[in-house]
């Protein structure tokens, strides 16, 4: 059974996951679709180089169009479920310590809600 994927919800109603794809290059975002398929066939048995641990319960899916690294930190939740909670352009050799807390802050918001 496949994997489904869930975008984080601002109180706004917002979703900036799906936002900051939405935004994307068309070949960029091609590239993402077809990365976020693969998690959602594959699930937690999807390694390096897509996916990557990066702290506690949160992953990285990775993908990278040329120059362009696009990252998506996302969680696995009950349900057998992915919640994808931040996405961004790398810029750095390590994954900045913002963007982390962002998505930490982001997966307690949501677990206060739904767990």
């Amino acid at each position: 059974m496949p994997w489904v994927i869930e975008f984080y919800e601002m109180e706004s109603g917002r979703k900036p996951v799906e936002e900051y794809v939405e935004a994307l290059s068309d070949e960029v975002k091609e590239k993402v679709v077809e990365a976020v398929e693969h998690l959602g066939d594959h699930g937690l048995d999807l390694g390096l180089p897509l996916v990557r641990p990066v702290e506690g319960k949160l992953y990285e899916l990775r993908v990278q169009v040329k120059k362009n690294r696009t990252r998506i930190l996302y969680a696995a939740v009950k349900g057998q479920r992915f919640l994808f909670l931040h996405g961004f352009t790398k810029k750095t050799p390590r994954t900045p310590r913002e963007d982390i807390d962002l998505a930490k802050r982001r997966f307690a918001d949501w677990r206060k809600k739904h767990e």
